[in-house]
C-alpha cells in the first residue's frame, strides 16, 4: 500500500512538473531541463545510497558532480584564484555594460543573457521577462542609444528578432581598460597571448553571420585594440 500511495505521488509530482514546463516561455525551457535534470540525480542518488545499492562515497561523488555545474559560477566569482584560471583558459565570462543593462556572454558556447541594472525590471535577467516586458525594455532604454543596441543584440541572439538590428552604426567612443578586460571576460594583468586567445573566441561566436550583432562585434574589437594598443 504504502508503495502505491508513493507510485501515484511520484507520479503526480511528474505531471505538475509537466505542466510547469509546458508553461514555461522557451528562453525558460533549458533552464529547466537542467534543474529537473540534476533533481533527478540526487533523488536516485539519495534512493540507491538509502537501499544499500550505492555506497555513501559514491552517493557524496555523484550529489557533488550534480551540482558542480549549478555553483560553479557561485565559486568563481568567490575564489579570485579561480577566476584567474577561467580567465587564463579563455572561457571567461564576458560582460557589456550600459545604463540599463549589463549583458553577459558566455565564452564557451556564445550563449546571451543578462541583467537589467536600473527600472522597473531591476534586478531581473532578460530571458525571464516575458514579450510584453521586453516590449517596456525597450520604452524604458530609447533614450540610451548603447541601452537599446544591447537589448537589440540580446533580441537577435536569443529570440531571433532581425528586425531589432540598429542601423545607425555606435558612435566611436574611447573605452577604458577595466570595460575593455570585463568584456573579453579577462582579468587585470592579461597577456597579450590571453587577450588575442579571448578575442577571437568572442568574435567567432558573436561575429553578425553567426546570429551575433555589428555592435557587439565592435565592442569585442575595441576591447582587443584597447589592451594590446
Amino acid at each position: 500500500m504504502s508503495r502505491l500511495i508513493l507510485l501515484l505521488a511520484l507520479i503526480g509530482g511528474l505531471y505538475i512538473l509537466y505542466l510547469l514546463y509546458r508553461q514555461a516561455s522557451p528562453q525558460k525551457r533549458k533552464k529547466m531541463l537542467w534543474q529537473y535534470g540534476i533533481g533527478a540525480v540526487v533523488i536516485m542518488t539519495v534512493i540507491a545510497a538509502l537501499t544499500g545499492k550505492a555506497s555513501w562515497l559514491g552517493a557524496i561523488a555523484a550529489t557533488t558532480f550534480a551540482f558542480g555545474r549549478r555553483f560553479l559560477p557561485l565559486i568563481i566569482r568567490y575564489l579570485p584564484f579561480a577566476q584567474g584560471l577561467l580567465s587564463r583558459s579563455g572561457l571567461g565570462r564576458a560582460k557589456i555594460s550600459s545604463s540599463f543593462i549589463q549583458l553577459s556572454i558566455d565564452s564557451a558556447n556564445g550563449n546571451i543573457d543578462g541583467i537589467v541594472v536600473q527600472g522597473r525590471f531591476e534586478g531581473r535577467q532578460l530571458s525571464d521577462l516575458n514579450d510584453r516586458e521586453i516590449k517596456q525594455l525597450e520604452k524604458d532604454c530609447q533614450e540610451d542609444a548603447k541601452s537599446r543596441r544591447l537589448l537589440a543584440a540580446y533580441l537577435i541572439r536569443h529570440r531571433g528578432k532581425q528586425q531589432q538590428q540598429q542601423s545607425t552604426p555606435p558612435a566611436n567612443t574611447s573605452m577604458a581598460e577595466a570595460e575593455a578586460l570585463a568584456i573579453l571576460g579577462l582579468q587585470p594583468g592579461a597577456e597579450k597571448e590571453e587577450i588575442i586567445k579571448a578575442h577571437k573566441r568572442l568574435i567567432q561566436k558573436m561575429h553578425p553571420d553567426r546570429g551575433g550583432s555589428d555592435f557587439l562585434a565592435a565592442q569585442i574589437n575595441q576591447a582587443k585594440d584597447t589592451l594590446i594598443s
